[in-house]
């Protein structure tokens, strides 16, 4: 996690990502996690981050979520890891806890992760009501990887349909769209 964490900096600091959301499976292993969280700050010192880590157990599956926020990123001012966590906590089915720089969850459902953190980040920063580029990096069960680019607008709900119809290529595996009560896709 580690040489991962490190890598991953380095694409988001080449890259101008405003924060990065990934999926590194670890296990539930919270040191690991932290480690290559640390690993990711020592060179993107000011990038929120958010990792998500799935286990497939025998019995049934789990995923943790932790998110750090530094303390000196721009975005500190309007996002803070314990606000981000508790309002996606409801996404994995789960329970956590932290405070404004770091917080982390466990939970029992990931599936589609990667689709309800994209809404979960729409919800979140229009109801800040900021205006943000963001970038953001997510991964599919498949290890598939897509990255969105983000512009902001006051309708929240047209412009997310709007957004996903142009701009996100469906891969195999990738989004699947719900169809309005006309048939439409939204």
């Amino acid at each position: 996690a580690k040489t991962y964490g490190k890598r991953l900096a380095e694409k988001a600091i080449a890259e101008k990502l405003s924060f990065v959301v990934e999926r590194v499976d670890v296990g539930l292993d919270s040191k690991a996690i932290s480690e290559g969280i640390n690993e990711f700050h020592k060179v993107a010192e000011q990038t929120p981050i958010i990792w998500i880590s799935v286990a497939e157990l025998e019995i049934k599956s789990k995923v943790m979520v932790k998110i750090n926020v530094p303390g000196t990123s721009p975005l500190a001012k309007v996002l803070n890891a314990k606000d981000w966590l508790n309002s996606a906590v409801a996404l994995i089915n789960g329970r956590g806890g932290g405070n404004a720089v770091d917080a982390q969850a466990q939970g029992l459902n990931y599936d589609n992760i990667a689709e309800k953190w994209l809404n979960f980040k729409f919800r979140l920063f229009f109801y800040k009501k900021d205006i943000f580029l963001l970038k953001v990096i997510s991964q599919y069960k498949s290890m598939q990887t897509f990255v969105l680019t983000l512009r902001s607008c006051t309708k929240v709900e047209i412009f997310k349909r709007n957004f996903l119809r142009k701009n996100l290529n469906k891969a195999e595996g990738g989004i699947v769209f719900k169809k309005n009560e006309h048939g439409n896709k939204i």
